[in-house]
């Protein structure tokens, strides 16, 4: 693995961002049609700005938000490992983070970045939502904010989501909204408690999409083939409850099992609408199926795993084996780094499980993230579905 920089950074090059800003700024307004709704007073630097996240062009949206002001953004590890895009990671002197651990390194950056005079950006979820509700914010972040002693500002992002939903390969034209607001200056910061202000962040960064901006907006979110791909995500009938029996076509979805059919239109809703009326409400059903299910005596699921690690731009195989979940945790036994092993994750420790659709979920693992792509890739859904159940139910037992 690459050895880190765990150098400060330095604001983003004043050149470089204008430069960005000129290119990126029309293209992002033009495609997304965004609106922007900026304070009328100057945000006073230095500061951290925090976002809900719905789209993989949300960095853009609030940096072109608070523009002149340059960003120092928060990225996963493996974004700045990619080759296609890792160089304009470092050029904008982003911080690379191990996603869902207490990365110490990047935290002492995070703070040190503030410090020096700099601006902080950084999206608290982590991932992007899977149904359009913006996903669990940890209550680490508060720690981290109070530890900045800086003014924290937000942009709220909406329609994002559905301009380019998580399960989709293909973009939408409809509209989307970047609020700036102020969430606490860095005196009011310093008189709240740890508590009061992941209390404070949580209600500031909830959003759904559908419940808290699209049933009042009712816009048209314009493109081809608007349901598919939604089967990675909606894996089970909210009618006959069946596994893997959804697939899609154009705007279409059907149950393969009962018959059932539904038809997304462009405002992101079901045009039937007996038991679901847009995929959110469709995920609903399918993690109280799963929260059952974990609940049963001698829950398990168990798959073959690659394991894969990003280094210079690649995915590297690092090992073959079983992996096993259960009540306690993630379970993986075989090859790895050319030994045979067993490794375990257990529930306390895994806060989430990211993934991408179909593909793979994550995993970090010592200085590593692995990725571990599973043999029947339909499932990894459900593996995340079920982490997140299975956390709902240990929070419920220390309550």
């Amino acid at each position: 693995m690459k050895k880190r920089n765990l150098d400060i950074p330095k604001k983003p090059n004043a050149i470089f961002y204008f430069i960005a800003w000129c290119i990126i700024a029309p293209f992002i307004k033009i495609k997304y049609n965004v609106k922007y709704h900026r304070m009328k007073e100057k945000l006073q630097e230095p500061y951290v700005l925090i976002s809900n996240h719905g789209n993989t062009v949300d960095p853009f949206l609030s940096a072109c938000a608070v523009y002149p002001n340059r960003l120092n953004f928060v990225g996963g590890y493996a974004y700045a490992q990619k080759r296609s895009y890792g160089w304009l990671f470092r050029l904008a002197q982003a911080i690379p983070k191990f996603q869902y651990q207490i990365d110490l390194a990047s935290i002492k950056q995070m703070i040190g970045i503030v410090k020096n005079g700099g601006n902080l950006a950084l999206f608290p979820s982590g991932r992007l939502p899977t149904y359009g509700e913006n996903e669990v914010v940890t209550p680490a972040m508060a720690k981290m904010l109070k530890m900045a002693k800086a003014n924290i500002y937000y942009t709220k992002i909406e329609g994002a989501y559905l301009s380019r939903p998580k399960w989709s390969k293909k973009y939408r034209r409809g509209r989307i909204d970047v609020t700036v607001g102020k969430l606490l200056s860095k005196e009011e910061l310093a008189l709240k408690t740890v508590e009061e202000v992941n209390e404070l962040v949580q209600k500031t960064l909830g959003h759904n999409e559908f419940r808290d901006y699209q049933d009042k907006m009712q816009i048209e979110y314009k493109g081809k083939d608007l349901a598919e791909g939604i089967e990675q995500v909606l894996y089970m009938c909210p009618k006959c409850y069946k596994e893997y029996t959804i697939s899609s076509k154009g705007n279409e979805v059907r149950c393969s099992n009962c018959g059932s059919v539904w038809h997304l239109n462009s405002k992101g809703y079901f045009e039937e609408q007996d038991i679901v009326r847009d995929n959110h409400d469709w995920s609903l059903i399918i993690k109280e199926k799963v929260l059952e299910e974990v609940q049963k005596e001698g829950f398990e699921m168990n798959d073959e795993a690659e394991l894969r690690i990003l280094e210079k731009g690649k995915e590297v195989i690092y090992g073959h084996g079983k992996i096993k979940l259960d009540k306690t945790g993630i379970t993986y036994e075989g090859m790895f780094r050319g030994e045979e092993q067993t490794i375990f994750f257990s529930v306390e420790e895994l806060i989430s499980l990211p993934f991408r659709c179909s593909v793979n979920f994550e995993i970090a693992y010592n200085t590593d993230v692995i990725r571990f792509c599973l043999k029947d890739t339909k499932t990894i859904t459900k593996w995340s579905l079920c982490v997140e159940a299975l956390k709902k139910l240990e929070k419920q037992k220390s309550a």
